[in-house]
């Protein structure tokens, strides 16, 4: 459960593109708007196919891959703060760094103006489709999952030490280190956030004893689990 309240973004979902800019809402969902900038031939964002989730959580967490992150594209975010107002504060004003934005408390993301660039919509399409089938190959999105749990350490790879560990495929409960990627913990059937939570601690405590590395996470931990 979470002690406070939820506010579901999904009518937050503009998306108005000028010349070269998409200011677009908070809710809107990333693999939507990627499709939706290339059919108008608007590119640049390719480097971002095969994310899932929302613009305004990808902001928050400056999602990304080896090739691109939110924070790369990204001209200006619209903040709501707890007091109403409303800002707009523009790229070089807001400090970002590995799947982290520094968002003030009491502050909330509602909209982001991108970046794009032309291009032929055919030629812009197929580059999305073929990062989503290389997404496809190597990540498990056949099952539930969060993402990527652990940061890539310095000079490595999370997903290569889990494995290196022998955590991949360890399960607690029906919560399992995926056996296609093992920096994924995947659902295979009725896993509570308890054994997901329980789960993370046995891989990061294997790696920690078996390389001297503290894993740390990604993913945000909200709530308290049942």
């Amino acid at each position: 459960g979470l002690r406070g309240t939820v506010v579901h973004t999904k009518s937050l979902d503009w998306v108005r593109v000028e010349t070269n800019r998409a200011s677009v809402g908070a809710g809107v969902q990333l693999p939507g708007l990627l499709r939706k900038l290339a059919r108008r031939g608007l590119g640049g964002l390719e480097g971002l196919a095969g994310i899932p989730g929302t613009v305004g959580g990808a902001v928050c967490m400056n999602a990304g891959t080896p090739e691109l992150s939110m924070a790369d594209r990204l001209l200006q975010a619209t903040l709501l703060h707890r007091s109403g107002r409303v800002e707009q504060k523009k790229r070089e004003a807001l400090n970002f760094g590995y799947r982290f934005m520094d968002l003030p408390e009491n502050t909330w993301i509602t909209g982001a103006e991108l970046q794009c660039d032309p291009g032929d919509p055919a030629e812009i399409e197929e580059a999305i489709k073929k990062r989503w089938a290389e997404r496809n190959q190597k990540q498990p999105w056949s099952l539930p999952s969060a993402g990527s749990i652990f940061e890539n350490p310095p000079g490595d790879y999370a997903g290569r030490l889990i494995e290196e560990s022998g955590m991949k495929g360890a399960r607690v409960g029906d919560a399992e280190v995926s056996t296609m990627h093992a920096n994924f913990i995947v659902n295979r059937g009725k896993a509570r956030a308890a054994d997901v939570l329980a789960l993370i601690k046995k891989v990061r405590n294997k790696v920690e004893h078996q390389f001297g590395v503290h894993l740390e996470l990604e993913i945000r931990i909200v709530g308290e689990p049942a």
